[in-house]
């Protein structure tokens, strides 16, 4: 599967992360995880009413292609491949997979309490033939009544067990307009999002987190070929 991946994000929710002396557990961070982590931080002030998820501490690697987000109720580290060449998933994710190692040790040795909830999301962009909102319709709805749409957003949800965990898996598709909001849209956004249900209360090892992770990339990967093949590929 030879489409660019856009992003990768591996999202941590936990009933709380110890954020309040913001300098000092970001420069730590950055200590643990070695070379991923090496820009400046940036630690923004705890202030209320900022909802909890919103970022606290922003981490980035020079290059600018991994991003650590952390909330006081969930972390997130991401992938961007706009920062860099264009790169299959499949070449990405060993690169990324080593640095996540780094990221889900270190937050194992600095919060005490463990991820309650866990969630993978990969986003992949594809360019198609002729204008991607009316191949997406064409594909997946096949109803004149929306024949004259500019721009088609799809959401499917489905619920499964991954590994014996119960999960929903969302897919979305998403045609994508010129800057200039003028023309045909020339490419399809395709994301995949594997998370753990809300409901599903457990305490995740760090051992069950990695095994999440791995398990989660290659149920994306297999969906990801499975469903990329709507018709209108480039040629």
């Amino acid at each position: 599967m030879d489409y660019p991946v856009n992003s990768i994000t591996a999202a941590l929710f936990y009933p709380r992360v110890p954020l309040e002396h913001g300098v000092a557990f970001a420069n730590e961070f950055i200590q643990r995880t070695g070379s991923t982590l090496d820009y400046e931080p940036m630690v923004l002030p705890l202030r209320e009413p900022v909802p909890p998820d919103a970022p606290r501490i922003v981490l980035r690697s020079r290059d600018s292609l991994f991003v650590c987000e952390l909330a006081l109720n969930r972390v997130n580290f991401h992938y961007y491949g706009h920062n860099g060449p264009p790169q299959s998933l499949e070449r990405v994710f060993p690169r990324y997979r080593e640095a996540l190692y780094r990221v889900i040790t270190a937050l194992s040795e600095m919060i005490e309490e463990k991820a309650n909830r866990l969630g993978f999301v990969v986003k992949i962009v594809k360019q198609t033939a002729g204008d991607a909102s009316a191949i997406l319709l064409d594909e997946f709805i096949c109803d004149e009544r929306f024949d004259e749409a500019v721009e088609t957003h799809l959401h499917f949800l489905h619920q499964f067990e991954l590994e014996g965990l119960p999960c929903n898996r969302w897919v979305r598709f998403r045609s994508l307009r010129p800057p200039n909001a003028q023309g045909e849209s020339r490419h399809a956004l395709f994301e995949i999002d594997v998370n753990t249900r809300a409901e599903y209360n457990h305490v995740f090892a760090s051992h069950e987190v990695v095994s999440f992770f791995l398990e989660a990339y290659e149920h994306a990967r297999k969906q990801a070929e499975r469903l990329m093949t709507f018709a209108g590929d480039e040629a």
